[in-house]
């Protein structure tokens, strides 16, 4: 739920910290793969900041469609 997601400015304030860790972080899809959809890119609540979140080819194929939309992702850091 997004209730138990960070936003990504509090991942990358202290990444070190959450390494071998599963983290489930939100954010706006900023970018993406457009050959397979194997990654985006979400965009921190702080200006100037991203995270690319890359998924096994194709595992997961993120859609076109959510460039723009508020995700949650989860998954190993």
């Amino acid at each position: 739920s997004a209730r138990d997601a960070m936003p990504v400015s509090q991942l990358l304030a202290t990444p070190d910290s959450y390494v071998g860790q599963t983290v489930r972080v939100q954010g706006t899809v900023v970018g993406m793969c457009k050959e397979r959809g194997c990654w985006i890119n979400l965009a921190s609540d702080k200006e100037g900041e991203s995270v690319r979140i890359k998924v096994q080819d194709g595992v997961i194929v993120f859609p076109a469609e959510i460039l723009g939309s508020t995700v949650i992702a989860e998954g190993g850091w």
